[in-house]
């Protein structure tokens, strides 16, 4: 297999082959990387394959060819970060009413401290909620 240098010089010549090959030299660390960014590994495809086109656009302004590993990392992770910001929360709007907490005391008593320890029943919270 040839040499990352000389791989990326074909692909300044033209040669879409050769690109295919860093592709197939770089896939699992791209998809690797962009999981352990996003938790999501079909999310993390799609993350790679952005940066693999962004890095076959961008190869022109690559100084050193030795430096791709970390240029591209560097690629993975901003396309990462762009599928993060992407993401929305789902807010729902809570009633006043329908958070009520009722304490009461745990069976366990801190001997140390001599204080009870309180637990917080949200049994009857869900109930409420299930009946709107």
């Amino acid at each position: 297999m040839d040499d990352l240098t000389t791989l990326i010089s074909r692909v300044h010549g033209g040669d879409r082959q050769a690109y295919g090959d860093i592709v197939g030299r770089f896939q699992h660390m791209a998809v690797g990387y962009a999981t352990s960014c996003l938790g999501d590994p079909h999310l993390a495809e799609d993350a790679a394959q952005e940066a693999f086109l962004q890095a076959f656009v961008d190869l022109a302004q690559l100084r050193e060819p030795a430096a791709f590993p970390g240029w591209f990392r560097r690629i993975v992770h901003k396309h990462c970060d762009q599928i993060r910001r992407r993401q929305t929360l789902h807010l729902v709007p809570l009633e006043e009413d329908q958070w009520e907490a009722r304490s009461s005391r745990c069976p366990d008593w801190n001997w140390r401290t001599g204080a009870r320890c309180w637990r917080w029943r949200f049994s009857d919270c869900r109930k409420r909620s299930a009946r709107r």
